[in-house]
């Protein structure tokens, strides 16, 4: 069987605590996935890979993390003109360990 898994409540990071408001937002990413997440989401689990959907990872919500800390961010259309705030969650990440 496919393991993925996301957690429907957010939770605190190292970087700050994830507000009421935070965790709307969250649910909304996931209730309303891009036509490319679906893709590969549906992908991941027809070749029996592991993975977390859209997981709270200090105060960020990437869209997929597999073992070992890795994480994949598809950018599409909701990262248009926010460079900077990518650059800084990757910054976030990599400081924790992720890959």
């Amino acid at each position: 069987m496919v393991k993925y898994s996301y957690s429907k409540r957010a939770e605190p990071s190292p970087e700050g605590s994830v507000g009421i408001a935070r965790e709307e937002f969250i649910e909304n990413l996931r209730e309303n996935p891009t036509q490319s997440e679906i893709e590969l989401f549906s992908a991941l689990v027809d070749a029996g890979i592991e993975f977390k959907f859209q997981p709270v990872v200090c105060g960020y919500v990437p869209d997929f993390m597999f073992r070992g800390k890795k994480i994949l961010e598809l950018d599409g259309i909701f990262h248009k003109d926010r460079e900077a705030y990518d650059r800084n969650r990757e910054e976030v990440l990599k400081r924790n360990g992720y890959k």
